[in-house]
């Protein structure tokens, strides 16, 4: 007799409950997981390409260009050298995101908080500076960091998709060059 399995909870609610909440801290936690796993992916990378490049470039011994094993060891180990700046400017790419970032959420914080402050009517002080605003400077200042939160999502976008291509290149250059290097080695092991 087969053992009986246990339906998860997904399965025993019925198909009209709503799903099931997620809380905003564990949302947090996964993303502080994910980047961190993220960038220390983009620092082993250009770490191992810069150590490829390293050791391939000393044990090349060059010749003169042409459609032999050792022009293929070279272009394999500029491939490889190429994907080592691709990766210092993927980890360049993601510091300027996360100021873009930042200064997109803190600015669509401000805006919120100078709009339910001036919708009071009441004076405003600022609790960091100790300036006190009136309720239009208060929609004057929001109006101005609504722009600002803008401009920073823009850019954001920018610099994300600008992202993306150098990690699509970073690793395309990599197993390109690797592989370049195992075509030229098993190459020139035929041509001897």
């Amino acid at each position: 007799m087969r053992p009986r399995r246990r339906r998860s909870a997904s399965s025993r609610r019925g198909t009209d409950d709503p799903p099931l909440p997620i809380t905003g801290d564990r949302s947090d936690k996964a993303y502080e997981w994910w980047l961190n796993a993220s960038d220390k992916l983009d620092y082993f990378v250009a770490g191992v390409a810069l150590a490829l490049v390293g050791y391939l470039a000393s044990t090349f011994r060059p010749e003169p260009l042409g459609l032999d094993p050792k022009s293929v060891e070279l272009v394999a180990i500029l491939a490889i050298l190429g994907s080592a700046i691709l990766a210092l400017k993927r980890i360049e790419a993601t510091v300027v995101l996360l100021k873009s970032m930042h200064t997109h959420l803190a600015s669509n914080e401000s805006v919120g908080k100078l709009t339910i402050a001036a919708s009071k009517g009441e004076p405003l002080i600022n609790e960091r500076t100790g300036e006190i605003m009136d309720p239009g400077s208060a929609i004057r200042k929001a109006k101005l960091e609504s722009t600002t939160a803008a401009k920073a999502g823009k850019h954001y976008d920018r610099w994300a998709a600008r992202a993306r291509g150098l990690y699509a290149w970073r690793n395309r250059l990599l197993f390109g060059g690797i592989f370049g290097i195992l075509v030229a080695r098993v190459w020139s092991a035929y041509k001897r």
